[in-house]
């Protein structure tokens, strides 16, 4: 499957109701929500600027393909995301 390759790229995300920000960059190929749940507020946090670098101490966060344990435990919704070649942010991530 051809997919979007964003590595070495930084994804900005800005939430709509408490302006938290999060940045985001790329593991693998493949695609990421335009849209994602604030994990400050629980608003709707959106996809508004990538860049080609940031400041070295900014906190990154990974968009990564789950391994097959750790997909097993994902919701029916988010599986069928990564079947169709998409990403989950690696804070995502249910380890046993």
């Amino acid at each position: 499957m051809k997919v979007y390759d964003g590595r070495g790229t930084y994804d900005l995300y800005v939430c709509d109701d408490c302006s938290h920000q999060i940045v985001t960059t790329y593991a693998v190929k493949g695609v990421t929500p335009f849209v994602i749940k604030c994990r400050e507020c629980g608003g709707t946090m959106k996809h508004v600027a990538t860049y080609k670098k940031v400041r070295p101490e900014t906190e990154v966060l990974k968009w990564i393909r789950p391994t097959y344990s750790q997909y097993l435990k994902l919701s029916p919704f988010t599986r069928q995301h990564i079947e169709n070649g998409g990403l989950i942010l690696e804070t995502s991530i249910i380890d046993d």
